[in-house]
């Protein structure tokens, strides 16, 4: 679960940051179908935006999206993988110009995140790439496909806006619910009013995750830390602290 909210910070961040780049050039609502068709064709899920896409540039680069929902796997018997009410996204102007990427606010308002374990064992939240069988034009009828062979090695201009530092600042989740559906045991589990905050400088160091949530009507804090965040992405053995308190118990 913590490493599903966090790779949902980082995929978050990473779409808004394309956003924030290109809007200003490209009217919002033609965006929409090229973003859309970008996420299934790198995870094979559906991306819908059905409310208004804003863009601020000055003083800092601000945007906001609403309604935004990501498809569940085929098996799934939630409609939804994720959906949150509205994405706040700021970054800090002034670094850019020197190369650094400073992430001053990322906040997910109301996220409904839908975790199911299938009959056999597979998870819906394992995202991958799909299969495209670039002789077959009906079968990829609406998805860009991206040939990186068409792209030529020196980008010229494109090397000023290389970014060499990568900074966090508030990446929050605000008022959202979980659920757990394990299909080959019959285990559910619901989480609600979670809120959270994921607290790191940069990807290649310590990273706590701070929160609070109701579980079977009983509020309880939680705090979670890890001795090197990207070690733990790529699934390597990484120092893991895990503390839980609430009215009747703490686990620490």
């Amino acid at each position: 679960m913590f490493r599903f909210l966090i790779l949902t910070f980082l995929a978050v961040i990473c779409l808004a940051v394309a956003l924030v780049f290109f809007l200003p050039f490209v009217p919002l609502d033609n965006l929409k179908p090229y973003i859309a068709d970008a996420v299934y064709q790198n995870t094979g899920r559906t991306l819908t935006m059905k409310g208004p896409m804003r863009l601020q540039l000055f003083p800092n680069p601000r945007l906001s999206v609403n309604s935004v929902k990501l498809g569940n796997s085929e098996w799934g018997k939630s409609q939804h993988l994720l959906s949150l009410e509205r994405l706040d996204f700021e970054l800090e102007l002034a670094p850019l110009f020197s190369r650094e990427l400073v992430v001053d606010r990322l906040v997910l308002n109301r996220p409904s995140i839908n975790l199911e374990v299938s009959r056999s064992g597979m998870n819906n939240w394992d995202l991958r790439p799909i299969e495209i069988d670039l002789g077959t034009e009906d079968k990829n009828r609406g998805v860009v496909v991206v040939d990186a062979s068409d792209v030529p090695e020196e980008q010229g201009l494109g090397d000023l806006f290389t970014i060499q530092k990568l900074v966090f600042g508030d990446l929050s989740l605000v008022n959202g619910s979980l659920s757990f559906s394990n299909h080959a045991d019959g285990t559910n589990e619901a989480l609600s009013n979670i809120n959270t905050r994921l607290i790191l400088s940069e990807l290649d160091g310590p990273a706590e995750l701070q929160g609070n949530a109701t579980w079977k009507e009983q509020d309880f804090e939680l705090t979670a830390g890890i001795g090197n965040l990207q070690r733990f992405l790529d699934n390597e053995t990484v120092t893991t602290k895990l503390a839980m308190t609430s009215d009747i118990a703490a686990i620490k």
